[in-house]
C-alpha cells in the first residue's frame, strides 16, 4: 500500500510556469525564486507523479507525455484553486484598469504582474501601455494610467 502525497499549489504554480517558458532559469525570475527552488518543485511533482515531467536537453526543456497530459490537470487546479480564493474572499471586484510600464521592464515583470492581478481580481480588464518613464509620469499625474512601474526620472520622485 503507498502513501499518498499532496501536490502542493507552488509545485504546480512552477511547473505551469516552467512549461511555458521550457527554462528553469526563466521561471526563476518570473516566479522570483531561486533557480534551485524551481528545481526542487520540479522534483517533488516528478517524486508525487513517479515519472518524469520534462526531456532535459542542453538549455532547453520540453515536455514528456506525462508532463503534458499533467499540464491539462494543472492548469485546472490552478484555475479551480483562484476561483475558490475569490468567491472565498467575496470579491466582485469589476472594471477596467489601465498600467503603465517601461518597454525594458516590460517582458520582465509584465507577465507576473499580470498573472497575479488576473488571479486575484479575474473580472477586471486590464489595458497594458508600454512607454519611456518620463511619458508615463505626467500620464499617471493626469490621471490617465492607473497603475505605473516606472524608473526614477528626476532625484525628488521615484524609488531607487
Amino acid at each position: 500500500m503507498s502513501v499518498e502525497r499532496d501536490l502542493e499549489i507552488q509545485w504546480l504554480r512552477t511547473f505551469n510556469s516552467v512549461a511555458q517558458t521550457c527554462s528553469m532559469t526563466k521561471s526563476s525570475t518570473l516566479l522570483n525564486r531561486s533557480q534551485s527552488a524551481i528545481s526542487m518543485h520540479i522534483k517533488n511533482l516528478e517524486s508525487v507523479l513517479e515519472g518524469e515531467l520534462f526531456h532535459r536537453e542542453i538549455r532547453r526543456l520540453t515536455l514528456t507525455t506525462l508532463g503534458q497530459e499533467f499540464l491539462i490537470h494543472a492548469d485546472n487546479i490552478l484555475k479551480a484553486h483562484r476561483s475558490a480564493i475569490v468567491m472565498a474572499k467575496e470579491q466582485d471586484l469589476t472594471g477596467k484598469i489601465s498600467l503603465g510600464i517601461p518597454d525594458d521592464y516590460a517582458v520582465s515583470f509584465f507577465p507576473a504582474i499580470l498573472r497575479a492581478i488576473n488571479e486575484a481580481y479575474p473580472q477586471v480588464e486590464i489595458s497594458f501601455v508600454c512607454e519611456p518613464s518620463t511619458t508615463l509620469v505626467p500620464r499617471i499625474e493626469k490621471g490617465e494610467i492607473d497603475i505605473g512601474i516606472i524608473t526614477q526620472d528626476r532625484t525628488d520622485r521615484g524609488e531607487k
